[in-house]
């Protein structure tokens, strides 16, 4: 093992951290939002949460745009994270295959 690979291990398990809750957050939110705003629909809070519930419950282009929309955040924060400047084409990449799929 050389001195090199020492060097580099904890810079990879910090890209690896920061990519993994960067994904957490930005992927996470749109896939549980829907679930987290009817359980608290149910509590005292539905007079605030409901125009939301209904709102991303009309149509499912709703939740797509929420989910295009946190992508793009992500993709920032992986461009950030791993120091590539062009992150709009992960963002692009990810958005069209959003949309496709």
């Amino acid at each position: 093992m050389t001195t090199r690979e020492v060097i580099n291990r904890p810079a990879c398990f910090r890209i690896g951290l920061q990519s993994a809750l960067a994904a957490g957050l930005f992927l996470g939110i749109p896939a549980g939002l829907l679930l987290w705003l009817i359980l608290l629909q149910q509590t005292d809070l539905s007079a605030h949460v409901e125009p939301l519930v209904v709102v991303l419950q009309a149509h499912a282009w709703n939740r797509i745009i929420v989910l295009v929309i946190c992508s793009l955040g992500w993709s920032y924060l992986l461009g950030r994270i791993s120091g590539y400047r062009a992150w709009w084409k992960i963002g692009l990449a990810t958005m069209i295959g959003i949309i496709a799929g």
